[in-house]
């Protein structure tokens, strides 16, 4: 995915076997388990913020981005089996 670095073990930053040669316009740290709750759609990206589970440091036009950005799983909308089976009486 474009304008997304993958960590590495090369280099002084793990996430990055060469420096891109030019400077960030922001950046987004994000705790692992947040991102897996908003992936999973139980919490939205500004839920996750305001929690602090994730960061944005960028200027305030590019703060709003990250909300446009990839998309929740396909299995987002699909509730556990226990949760499931309790809203339907069972």
């Amino acid at each position: 995915m474009p304008g997304v670095r993958e960590p590495t073990s090369a280099g002084p930053d793990p996430y990055l076997a060469q420096p891109p040669g030019f400077d960030d316009d922001g950046i987004v740290i994000v705790d692992t388990a947040w991102l897996v709750r908003w992936y999973s759609g139980t919490v939205s990206l500004a839920a996750a913020q305001r929690a602090g589970g994730n960061t944005v440091a960028a200027p305030p036009w590019l703060i709003r981005e990250p909300a446009g950005w990839g998309r929740l799983s396909p299995f987002a909308d699909v509730l556990p089996a226990r949760r499931a089976s309790a809203t339907a009486g069972g």
